[in-house]
């Protein structure tokens, strides 16, 4: 619950199914990820039907009139294009350049990244996850006025 113009409580209730994007201030990942897996964990749903579909074309190789196999296939297909795995790597390359997330950042271990850094690559993994709903506090505070203008069109 946040406080109105005038001091008053208000409430936002998002709609059944709206899940928030939420620019977190401090984040922390696994020491391991970089600011590319951090980006790529956008995409986990994604990855996860593609490697299922790698497992099912494997099944369809070793038994082609494995019909299960096929109509299982089909919809994850369905699903994968629907969920815009066809567009990752466009619109993966449209938030690294609007944000200006060089390959050094995208290189470096997340943790060891500045705190501008981390805010760009952890804008730039709400935004590829495309929430219906984005809660940004100060999101702009280590963006640069053509970043900034980029993020406002993008959005």
């Amino acid at each position: 619950m946040g406080r109105g113009a005038h001091g008053q409580g208000c409430l936002i209730v998002p709609g059944k199914g709206v899940f928030p994007g939420y620019l977190e201030q401090m984040p922390e990942y696994n020491p391991c990820f970089t600011g590319k897996d951090v980006l790529e964990m956008a995409f986990s749903k994604i990855n996860a039907a593609a490697k299922k579909m790698q497992q099912l074309e494997h099944q369809m190789a070793e038994s082609p009139d494995a019909v299960d196999v096929m109509e299982e296939y089909a919809q994850l297909l369905l699903e994968y294009e629907l969920m815009g795995g066809y567009d990752m790597e466009e619109k993966k390359s449209k938030v690294v350049n609007g944000l200006k997330i060089d390959e050094n950042m995208l290189l470096t271990s997340f943790n060891a990244l500045s705190g501008g850094e981390k805010t760009k690559i952890i804008l730039g993994k709400i935004l590829l996850e495309e929430p219906p709903l984005l809660l940004l506090d100060e999101p702009s505070n280590h963006l640069d006025l053509s970043t900034m203008e980029w993020l406002e069109g993008y959005i």
